[in-house]
């Protein structure tokens, strides 16, 4: 056999091998990890306070999950770029600004995508989409425990070739929603294992987010780049989807409720042309949603954003960063409240009400 042809065989057998979800060894310029693992040397700011770097590898981080457990500690999950082999990750911080080594919540040759970090006083929980019985993409979810995580358990929620879950709490438990091939379903569970009441709330959306307040729950979700809200109240009906009529592409988007019920929108903003990077900006709900606001500016995209409260009602952001040239990563910045401001993370006193 010549030298071309081995070499063609070669190239071909682990292009295939990629596809089919064989592992790639981690680590700088590996297969769909991005450039490296280092963070470029600055990060961006979100009202005048500069972001801390979560992680910037392996794996090439995207799609983060945010949330503060009860006794302060923040925790990050997150999604891999890789072709195959896709891990979640996790890491944890107490203060905001020095993170643990995120490890795989997983390991294996498996692909897990899309996760949905809570807690309760139990410890941390993510659910995320895997193919762990192939070819069926189905929910599954992980506890911590005193020694990492346990046996992924496949949730009892119907549809097929499911991705994409968010969870948010709700007076009785949690509320989880997800895209199916049925379209996006909600279910609500005491207990984040068993999930009953599962219905479509809407067709033809994705990306959803989701929120519990003032009795009802809130699904803004994505289609053709721009954002839809739908709900439901008491009587058990969804509403039919909303356009929030965005100028420019907005997508990604989180949702969170602060102490006083009102609903707070971080999403990814485009405003320009194609070519203009994607920023973060941030609207409110009362009634009716505010105007939205900047967060982010710069020659970078900055992408998945996940948004939660402080006690205090300042609010706590991680997102993705893709710089222009260096390692994509995950990046995470918290800001106060004070009454009346209409900067940053703050209260919109003159918006929706």
């Amino acid at each position: 056999m010549s030298l071309f042809r081995r070499i063609f065989i070669a190239a071909v057998a682990t292009a295939a091998l990629s596809a089919c979800g064989a592992e790639a060894p981690f680590g700088p310029g590996a297969p769909g990890q991005g450039p490296g693992t280092r963070p470029p040397a600055s990060l961006p700011t979100v009202g005048g306070q500069q972001a801390a770097a979560v992680s910037f590898g392996p794996e090439g981080p995207k799609t983060p999950s945010l949330y503060r457990a009860a006794d302060g500690t923040w925790g990050v999950a997150y999604g891999s770029e890789k072709l195959g082999n896709k891990h979640i990750y996790f890491a944890t911080s107490r203060d905001g600004a020095s993170w643990t080594p995120a490890a795989a919540v997983q390991p294996g040759a498996l692909s897990d995508i899309d996760p949905a970090l809570f807690a309760d006083s139990r410890g941390f929980h993510v659910i995320f989409a895997s193919n762990r019985e192939v070819p069926t993409w189905a929910l599954y979810v992980c506890d911590q425990t005193g020694t990492g995580w346990s046996a992924p358990e496949r949730l009892n929620v119907p549809g097929a070739m499911v991705s994409e879950p968010a969870v948010t709490a709700t007076p009785h438990g949690w509320a989880l929603t997800y895209r199916s091939s049925d379209g996006l379903v909600v279910a609500e569970s005491a207990d984040g294992h068993n999930w009953y009441e599962a219905r479509v709330a809407a067709t033809h959306l994705g990306d959803p987010a989701i929120a519990s307040a003032n009795g009802r729950l809130h699904v803004v979700a994505h289609r053709s780049a721009q954002l839809y809200e739908v709900s439901r109240g008491p009587s058990g009906a969804w509403s039919a989807p909303k356009s929030l009529g965005l100028s420019g592409q907005a997508i990604n988007p989180a949702l969170a409720v602060d102490r006083n019920g009102r609903i707070a929108l971080a999403f990814g903003w485009r405003r320009g042309g194609p070519d203009d990077p994607l920023q973060l900006a941030l609207a409110t709900r009362g009634d009716a949603w505010s105007a939205p606001e900047a967060l982010t500016s710069g020659g970078d995209d900055n992408v998945n954003p996940t948004l939660q409260f402080l006690p205090d009602g300042g609010r706590a952001l991680a997102w993705g960063i893709y710089p222009a040239a260096g390692a994509r990563g995950i990046v995470f910045a918290s800001l106060a409240a004070p009454q009346g401001s209409t900067s940053g993370f703050a209260y919109f006193p003159g918006g929706a009400r």
